[in-house]
């Protein structure tokens, strides 16, 4: 990574780290990096440090339609479909996303309880002295809401074209509870994310590239991180 393009991330994710007691210092030393970007920079993982605190499944896909049976009848119901599991490229960097897609997770829920609250922080890549999107964006903007899913979204109808074999029948309602009943069993608890497109004066018709990371404030440290590519429009 070019020094400039570097210190440039570093100011704006020092910036959301510094405690408040330590706020007057922490501004301090912001003052004496250097302040400059290049475009096309490299995704800037160096900025996130990664908890140690591992996932149990990772999936992408989108919310849409499917189909399933009811007798000789095909019904259409809003679930999340077109899936595929991923994992970690390096470190707690995972693949890249678009806008559209959901990035779905399962972490231990103990495990995660005890580590406090987590937070979305995104930057744009290409150019870092725009600073942390939540310091000029809606949090509408950006992936912040890690519930996008709702139970009866990950529990399919059964006979279901997405050809996913854990299902269940009946009523949205009892796939919810499906859901949330098995979530319980195995002591997890489920993280979503919808890469949202925007519609702001200051995104580039193409589109941009930000990098993202599910930041602990009070550790400092990430669960992971990853860069999507956000749409226009």
């Amino acid at each position: 990574m070019q020094t400039d393009t570097k210190w440039a991330i570093e100011r704006t994710w020092r910036r959301k780290a510094c405690c408040a007691p330590a706020m007057a210092a922490c501004v301090a030393m912001l003052a004496t990096l250097p302040m400059a970007a290049s475009a096309g920079a490299p995704v800037p993982v160096e900025i996130t440090t990664c908890d140690a605190l591992q996932p149990s499944r990772v999936v992408y896909g989108r919310l849409g339609e499917y189909t399933w049976r009811k007798g000789m009848s095909t019904q259409t119901s809003t679930g999340f479909i077109d899936r595929r599991d991923v994992g970690f490229e390096s470190g707690c960097l995972l693949p890249r996303l678009s806008s559209g897609e959901v990035l779905y997770l399962e972490y231990p829920t103990e495990a995660l309880r005890e580590l406090g609250p987590f937070e979305t922080q995104c930057m744009k890549i290409d150019d870092p002295a725009y600073g942390e999107l939540g310091e000029t964006e809606g949090r509408g903007e950006y992936p912040t809401n890690d519930r996008y899913l709702g139970e009866a979204h990950m529990r399919l109808a059964c006979g279901n074209s997405e050809g996913v074999a854990e299902c269940t029948p009946g009523r949205n309602a009892d796939r919810a509870t499906a859901a949330d009943l098995d979530l319980k069993a195995r002591g997890v608890t489920a993280l979503s994310f919808h890469m949202m497109r925007t519609r702001r004066d200051t995104t580039p018709k193409s589109g941009e590239r930000l990098y993202c990371q599910y930041f602990n404030p009070e550790t400092g440290t990430s669960l992971f991180g990853y860069e999507y590519h956000r749409e226009y429009g």
